[in-house]
């Protein structure tokens, strides 16, 4: 059987907006349904509830999601690891081997992303899900001119700059987040973004709705009253803990800004931050290092760079060393990222 032959054995189908682009979803059974859910309704994925809406408008690509056993793989594909998993590739097609799931992932003009859920218990493990659907769903999203990128975005309240703070994991993103928000920026996310091109130029779009913080990254933050915000353990990170943003700063998220400075935070354990300007070159090599499907994903790869390379280029961007200040006082990194702005 084809891999791009499985999309009629769906039989139900639901569609999601983001970014102006239109992403429909079909599931084998109702189980395939709702071992997605939850996936899904994290993200800032809008509903779109129209029968007819496949005929009145556009759809960027499609996902499907079935369960039980795959097509074999087609012969001749070149294989390498991934986090989680390998990745087989073919042409312009890959396929992901991921946590004992498997995705098939089309050319860009198929539009066309199948995932096949696997049947153990290690594959039905909550972070496995994550993990796989994760993959599927960037795939689909870069089908649709969205890259993700794992930063988190804010917006200073008075100019209405948009910052983009770009790190890998435990870089400080969620701490600085918090803070800022805190202090009376608004927020798109801690960690998670989509990028795409606007009218020449880059936007940014919150993806992840739920924050997941440490304790390092709530402690001396300014935040007493956690109450309802403070959720439960991250499950890929007992850790964390996964806080409601909209609980705890009311009236501060905004769905969408335009970059125009780049932040790339790492963690010193010195007493005092230090900022280092960097070029837009710098801006774009830490950018592809963090972007590794800007060179994997070949049918997607050329817009994916060109759209990084834009936000380099539109934005002023720097090295952020993040000292012990910044953890120990909430104020700190207002005052300290606020001089970003004014260069």
């Amino acid at each position: 059987m084809s891999f791009l032959a499985v999309q009629s054995q769906a039989s139900i189908e639901k569609f999601y907006e983001i970014g102006g682009r239109l992403l429909a979803f079909q599931f084998s059974d109702e189980v395939a349904a709702r071992v997605a859910r939850e996936f899904i309704e994290g993200m800032y994925f809008t509903p779109i509830d129209a029968p007819a809406t496949r005929a009145a408008r556009f759809v960027h690509c499609t996902v499907n999601i079935f369960q039980g056993d795959p097509p074999p793989l087609p012969p001749g594909c070149q294989t390498f690891e991934v986090p989680r998993g390998l990745c087989h590739t073919k042409g312009d097609e890959h396929f992901l081997d991921i946590d004992e799931s498997r995705i098939a992932v089309s050319t860009a003009t198929s539009r066309l992303v199948s995932v096949w859920l696997g049947a153990t218990a290690h594959a039905r493990h909550p972070v496995a899900i994550v993990n796989t659907l994760s993959y599927a769903v960037q795939a689909a999203l870069r089908r649709g001119g969205l890259y993700v990128l794992h930063a988190a975005g804010v917006v200073e309240p008075v100019t209405g700059t948009g910052m983009i703070v770009v790190g890998n994991s435990n870089s400080g993103k969620s701490s600085l987040t918090i803070r800022l928000a805190g202090a009376g920026w608004r927020y798109l996310s801690d960690d998670m973004l989509v990028l795409a091109e606007e009218n020449g130029m880059a936007e940014a779009w919150a993806l992840r709705r739920i924050f997941s913080v440490s304790s390092s990254s709530l402690a001396n933050s300014g935040l007493t009253a956690l109450g309802d915000a403070l959720g439960a353990p991250v499950n890929s990170d007992p850790s964390k803990r996964k806080l409601e943003p909209r609980i705890s700063f009311p009236g501060s998220f905004v769905e969408s800004c335009r970059p125009r400075v780049l932040l790339f935070p790492t963690l010193t354990g010195e007493a005092s931050s230090r900022i280092e300007k960097l070029s837009s070159g710098e801006a774009m090599a830490q950018l592809i290092r963090q972007c590794p499907w800007a060179s994997y994903d070949a049918s997607t790869a050329r817009e994916h760079l060109r759209v990084l390379g834009l936000m380099a280029k539109q934005s002023i961007s720097y090295k952020l060393y993040a000292g012990l200040d910044l953890l120990e006082d909430s104020t700190r990194a207002p005052q300290l990222l606020a001089s970003c702005l004014e260069q």
